[in-house]
């Protein structure tokens, strides 16, 4: 419960951030944003429509009939296209799922160890661990916003074009909710062994480097070692007896 709590106060904190920079913005940011926002949903509107006409058409008793045509007059013409739409979707899936799994080292590496944010959210009374969660999941914002935009859109006018029904949109939607987890944990996994592999060599470096004796003549650069009580004492007395 705590951890529930602590994560929904930490976004709703962020989302009243995002709301308050947008209302009080200059009105060119607002309007380049509202811009954005419709280019995007005229390219998944453009990418449904497509997808559904070009998967509709390959369905069509007319172009069955057109490869039969060409069947008769080319022997071994292939005629039946279902292998080939029914595999358009798995196909589609592991290239996306390639870009995301390129593109999640620097979001999360982003998200977790460069944002400005970082500071101020670790020394908040709130669980670590929600501060990782918030974080983890505002770096796969971007990568949503790229499956809504293209995988979405592409999905729904295939089902539409293949004459699927509800049972197919819920399993599409389950599988965009669950396809960035994956690539989003790997690159957390890899940046945080990164970031704790190059810390462990700085201090190991930083700890050569103070043991090494200077073989660069740079003796100046580092301070003096202090000499021995004894030997100041000697010349305190030295200086007395002259």
């Amino acid at each position: 419960t705590i951890m529930l709590n602590a994560v929904t106060v930490i976004t709703r904190a962020r989302l009243q951030v995002v709301r308050n920079s947008f209302w009080r913005g200059k009105l060119v940011r607002k309007l380049g944003t509202v811009a954005l926002f419709a280019i995007l949903g005229v390219v998944a509107w453009g990418i449904y429509q497509i997808t559904g006409g070009i998967v509709g058409f390959l369905r069509s008793p007319e172009f069955i009939a057109a490869l039969q045509e060409v069947a008769q007059e080319v022997p071994g013409f292939e005629t039946d296209f279902q292998p080939y739409l029914a595999a358009v979707p798995s196909l589609v899936f592991f290239t996306l799922l390639f870009v995301l799994v390129m593109s999640s080292f620097s979001a999360v590496l982003s998200a977790l160890y460069l944002s400005g944010d970082i500071d101020m959210l670790l020394i908040a009374p709130v669980p670590m661990r929600a501060v990782f969660t918030v974080k983890f999941l505002g770096a796969l914002l971007p990568q949503y916003t790229l499956l809504a935009v293209v995988l979405a859109p592409f999905l729904l006018g295939y089902g539409v074009g293949m004459g699927y029904g509800a049972r197919y949109a819920l399993v599409a939607l389950l599988l965009l909710v669950l396809m960035p987890l994956f690539p989003g944990g790997l690159g957390a996994l890899l940046v945080m062994a990164a970031v704790r592999c190059a810390a462990s060599a700085a201090r190991t470096r930083d700890r050569r480097r103070a043991r090494r004796p200077d073989r660069c003549g740079l003796l100046s650069l580092y301070p003096a070692r202090r000499a021995p009580r004894a030997t100041v004492r000697q010349r305190t007395k030295r200086h007395h007896a002259a």
